[in-house]
């Protein structure tokens, strides 16, 4: 992907209200973000569909992992096509297909009567995911001018987002029907899948996929349907066909680089490196455990019934949806770096205030007062407190109004989490009784701290590494690693992913509610002062200049590929002074130029 690497002053450098975005350019940006939609509907909305699927299906801890953890996995492998797919037949038809696909796994998902189908389905769901996230931002930031690339490139996470809000909110109103109202609320999944897969036929490929091709022409028409007027698509067309030029002379002269090229360059190595720990920091900072698993997470708090736990889960998803739109009007009002570093400062007070709120829960859990005569021979017979007991997956907190007098631990069935085994809280003996059955967690006074914790981690999230790893590696590649950066990014993504949200319920079984957001804490103080030594600034510039990054830094300073030597007329480089990635515009230069 390339774009322009000289300013057109009067274009670029006006307010942004009076930078023009076509008609044509709002739609491929919207029916490509379909995708995003459809990825955040299906990933995060599981977490809700979690919650009603176990009432009718039994499953385990295991299982549940393997469920939200399976999608990720086929995702990570998908995406490592991805990229070379979307370079040999194009991104749209790679989208397309991808629309397709989802389609198919949103329908046999709907249809699942047994972990066997859910499991089909849910593979087949990540399949389409993986070829989504790869082709998706690569597709838009091709299209997109550029001083509106983060703008446009950032609709995609809004899109994220709101599947995940989506899918939350339909499962929390679906959620009386019958244990089956997961099934309405993703049957919706079908509609944006359908009108994806119809409309994008009509929309224009990547003009830059066509001139990597050699379609000069076909390129030049993208362009003008792209732009809002011919003047601004011809001057844009002969810039990057200039560029264009250029590199194929340098490359018959030196060669045609490839992925071996990147290997032998510590320049490129690093920009590859700093790539992959934007998506790695995302995935071990904990966000899509947390969305995930947010009513399960809401339950472990201490909320009592489905309901409310499946309404907080929406209110909390609806949060973030929020959130990333108010981040995509910052994204090109601030620099991405300064959003970055903002973000994760408070992303890591949030996760002290999860932390300690489920500290607190475990230190005042109430104790075990009745000891019911059936349990004695079991596990459940010898734990003392209800957080030692709901710890077990096998054994469950029965409790009526004074959880002080009354609690008693109990076998959980293998039918369902509705009830127990046996006692007060079976069904037999509590079809029409008071007592409350609580398998997962624990009544506490202190339930609101984690769910406080909770909305203000999404808040903070949002605005850095919620977008951010999506925008900066459609930016920081150079034209012909472009295609193999974000699809191996991706690929990292989604790899992090599963590492930290299959282990998950196993990793708080392990560690405990708050020693496993201690652990995200301290993940994102990694993440903190990495991106505050490293990451470089990338906003407001164009996409034919990355390969002139210069790092500054120890043997990473050697020269890249295509670097000034070899006619690079572009002005900015990075120093690392004092901790601190300072851009510096040579103004001379520019005016000898």
């Amino acid at each position: 992907m390339q774009l322009i690497d000289e300013v057109d002053t009067d274009q670029e450098d006006g307010p942004l209200g009076k930078r023009r975005i076509s008609s044509t350019m709002h739609m491929a940006t919207v029916f490509a973000a379909l995708g995003g939609l459809l990825f955040g509907f299906h990933t995060g909305g599981i977490s809700s569909a979690m919650v009603a699927i176990k009432q009718k299906i039994q499953l385990d801890h295991f299982w549940q992992e393997l469920l939200v953890s399976i999608t990720v996995g086929v995702a990570a492998l998908s995406s490592l096509v991805g990229g070379a797919l979307a370079d040999c037949f194009g991104r749209k038809f790679v989208i397309r297909c991808a629309g397709f696909i989802f389609l198919l796994g949103s329908i046999l998902f709907i249809g699942a009567t047994d972990k066997t189908s859910l499991l089909i389905s849910r593979i087949i769901i990540g399949l389409a995911t993986g070829l989504t996230c790869s082709s998706v931002p690569l597709y838009i930031a091709e299209c997109s001018p550029a001083h509106s690339r983060g703008f446009l490139v950032s609709m995609n996470s809004v899109f994220i987002t709101g599947g995940n809000f989506i899918s939350n909110f339909l499962c929390a109103a679906f959620g009386s029907y019958s244990g089956n109202g997961w099934r309405y609320a993703f049957a919706f999944a079908c509609v944006p899948a359908l009108l994806q897969v119809i409309f994008f036929h009509f929309l224009p490929e990547s003009p830059l996929w066509y001139l990597d091709h050699g379609r000069v022409l076909d390129a030049r028409d993208a362009l003008k349907r792209l732009r809002p007027n011919l003047l601004d698509a011809n001057k844009e067309y002969e810039l990057i066909k200039a560029r264009n030029d250029r590199d194929e002379q340098m490359f018959l002269e030196k060669g045609r680089p490839s992925i071996w090229t990147m290997l032998k360059s510590l320049h490129y190595i690093g920009i590859f490196m700093l790539g992959m720990s934007m998506f790695m920091f995302q995935q071990i900072c904990g966000i899509n455990a947390v969305l995930y698993y947010s009513g399960t997470i809401i339950q472990m708090a201490g909320v009592e019934t489905v309901g409310i736990s499946l309404w907080l889960a929406a209110a909390s998803s609806g949060l973030y949806f929020i959130c990333t739109i108010v981040s995509l009007l910052l994204v090109e009002r601030f620099r991405r770096r300064l959003l970055m570093l903002g973000s994760l400062l408070m992303v890591f007070i949030s996760l002290i205030i999860i932390a300690s709120g489920f500290h607190l829960i475990a230190n005042s859990s109430p104790e075990i007062t009745i000891h019911d005569e059936t349990t004695q021979s079991t596990v459940c017979g010898g734990f003392l407190t209800c957080e030692s007991c709901v710890n077990s997956q096998r054994c469950g907190f029965c409790y009526e109004n004074r959880v002080d007098k009354n609690g008693s631990c109990l076998p959980t069935t293998d039918d369902t989490f509705q009830y127990s085994a046996v006692g007060k809280c079976s069904q037999e003996d509590n079809a029409f009784g008071p007592a409350i059955w609580a398998p997962e967690w624990c009544p506490s006074e202190y339930a609101w701290i984690p769910i406080v914790g909770l909305l203000a981690y999404l808040i903070s999230f949002a605005p850095g590494l919620g977008m951010m790893p999506w925008v900066v590696n459609a930016e920081l590649y150079p034209r012909w690693l472009r295609s193999i950066g974000v699809s191996l990014a991706t690929t990292a993504n989604f790899f992090f992913n599963l590492i930290v949200t299959l282990p998950f319920l196993s990793t708080v079984d392990l560690l405990g509610k708050s020693g496993t957001f201690y652990l995200f804490t301290f993940f994102t103080l990694c993440a903190l002062v990495t991106f505050f030594l490293f990451l470089p600034e990338t906003s407001g510039r164009h996409l034919l200049s990355p390969e002139e990054i210069q790092w500054r830094l120890y043997s990473f300073q050697q020269k890249p590929f295509n670097s000034s030597s070899h006619g690079s007329n572009s002005n900015f480089r990075y120093m690392k002074i004092r901790a601190h990635n300072r851009q510096f515009y040579n103004e001379d230069e520019e005016s000898s130029e």
